[in-house]
Protein backbone atom coordinates (compact mmCIF):
# COMPACT_ATOMS: atom_id res chain seq x y z
CA UNK A 1 0.00 0.00 0.00
CA UNK A 2 1.32 3.33 -0.87
CA UNK A 3 1.55 6.23 1.42
CA UNK A 4 -0.15 8.51 -1.17
CA UNK A 5 -3.34 6.35 -1.40
CA UNK A 6 -3.66 5.56 2.91
CA UNK A 7 -3.61 9.41 3.28
CA UNK A 8 -6.10 9.50 0.41
CA UNK A 9 -8.36 6.82 2.37
CA UNK A 10 -7.54 8.93 5.78
CA UNK A 11 -8.77 12.04 4.13
CA UNK A 12 -11.83 10.86 2.78
CA UNK A 13 -13.14 9.22 5.73
CA UNK A 14 -11.97 12.54 7.87
CA UNK A 15 -13.91 14.77 5.86
CA UNK A 16 -16.75 12.02 5.37
CA UNK A 17 -16.83 10.72 9.37
CA UNK A 18 -15.44 13.18 11.08
CA UNK A 19 -13.15 10.93 12.47
CA UNK A 20 -8.94 8.93 12.07
CA UNK A 21 -8.03 6.05 10.97
CA UNK A 22 -5.87 3.43 12.07
CA UNK A 23 -3.11 2.24 9.90
CA UNK A 24 -4.75 -1.01 9.67
CA UNK A 25 -7.76 0.47 8.98
CA UNK A 26 -6.81 2.79 5.98
CA UNK A 27 -4.62 -0.22 4.74
CA UNK A 28 -8.07 -2.23 4.70
CA UNK A 29 -9.97 0.51 2.67
CA UNK A 30 -6.62 1.12 0.19
CA UNK A 31 -7.52 -2.87 -0.42
CA UNK A 32 -11.44 -2.88 -0.82
CA UNK A 33 -10.93 -0.04 -3.60
CA UNK A 34 -8.07 -1.28 -5.70
CA UNK A 35 -10.49 -3.21 -7.75
CA UNK A 36 -12.30 -0.25 -8.54
CA UNK A 37 -8.37 1.74 -8.88
CA UNK A 38 -7.79 -0.71 -11.16
CA UNK A 39 -11.35 -1.27 -13.51
CA UNK A 40 -10.50 2.91 -13.80
CA UNK A 41 -7.32 3.04 -14.69
CA UNK A 42 -8.27 -0.09 -17.22
CA UNK A 43 -11.46 1.96 -18.79
CA UNK A 44 -9.10 4.97 -19.31
CA UNK A 45 -6.47 2.60 -21.33
CA UNK A 46 -9.66 1.60 -23.07
CA UNK A 47 -10.83 4.86 -24.04
CA UNK A 48 -7.43 6.06 -25.12
CA UNK A 49 -7.21 8.96 -22.13
CA UNK A 50 -3.42 10.07 -21.30
CA UNK A 51 -4.90 12.39 -18.71
CA UNK A 52 -3.78 15.38 -20.78
CA UNK A 53 -5.97 18.44 -22.27
CA UNK A 54 -5.53 16.78 -25.79
CA UNK A 55 -6.07 13.35 -24.82
CA UNK A 56 -9.37 14.42 -23.66
CA UNK A 57 -10.00 16.31 -26.62
CA UNK A 58 -9.66 13.04 -28.89
CA UNK A 59 -11.52 11.05 -26.62
CA UNK A 60 -14.18 13.32 -26.64
CA UNK A 61 -14.31 13.58 -30.48
CA UNK A 62 -14.37 9.69 -30.66
CA UNK A 63 -17.18 9.16 -28.47
CA UNK A 64 -19.26 12.15 -30.51
CA UNK A 65 -18.30 10.37 -33.74
CA UNK A 66 -19.38 7.32 -32.71
CA UNK A 67 -22.92 8.42 -31.31
CA UNK A 68 -23.44 10.22 -34.78
CA UNK A 69 -25.37 7.83 -37.39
Amino acid sequence: MSDEKAEFARELFRRWHGQELSDADAAGLVAFFAPIDALAARAATDLGFDDEPAGYDVVVARLTAKDRP
